[in-house]
């Protein structure tokens, strides 16, 4: 698996096995009150399966084929054998930790020291200010835009990181954004969002 979605792997088996024994060992009424129901939290259920479809059809991201690069990114594709269906993920060549998936964009810092905050500029807006990433975001380690962020980031020709780690130390990227909306529209097109 890829270095990130191995990370996103581990975060969503971890934290579906904590809510499983949690609902299993729950015997008391106001236990049962308190329990994590499947319609509450669908959508972390939808953000672990989406993260996982990638690494179902292809063993790890590098065995990709790189069908597409532009600057500092690749876009890469693989084809499930069956179904024929595509996955595409974009990835940036000098930082490993860095992908592009139909609708997210995703920064690690596992192996980084984790992620406790972090904040963010786009070319020379102002920063971000301190954000606390989502609980599954801080677990496995990774930041994610998405939405109007990304819609920003697309359009910019730099992103830069600042991260405060579980370590409490301080992590930078600067990330050189240029190339990277060709190789997106050309992802949307050819892995279109489920």
């Amino acid at each position: 698996m890829s270095f990130l979605l191995n990370d996103v792997f581990w975060g969503c088996a971890t934290m579906f096995a904590i809510l499983k024994n949690q609902f299993q060992n729950c015997s008391s009424f106001e236990c049962q009150n308190q329990r994590w129901s499947f319609p509450q939290h669908i959508g972390l259920l939808a953000f672990c399966l989406s993260a996982f479809s990638l690494e179902l059809r292809a063993e790890s991201v590098s065995e990709m084929k790189v069908v597409a690069e532009d600057k500092n990114w690749q876009l890469r594709i693989s084809r499930d054998d069956f179904s024929d269906e595509a996955s595409c993920v974009i990835t940036n060549k000098k930082n490993k930790w860095v992908q592009v998936s139909t609708g997210s964009f995703y920064v690690g810092y596992s192996g980084r020291g984790g992620v406790k905050g972090y904040e963010y500029r786009i070319d020379n807006t102002e920063s971000s200010g301190m954000q606390l990433p989502s609980s599954l975001d801080e677990r496995i380690g990774v930041i994610t835009f998405s939405g109007g962020a990304l819609s920003k980031i697309l359009r910019a020709k730099r992103l830069r990181v600042q991260a405060l780690t579980v370590l409490n130390t301080l992590v930078n990227d600067d990330l050189k954004l240029e190339g990277l909306v060709k190789l997106y529209i050309k992802m949307k097109s050819t892995c279109p969002e489920k």
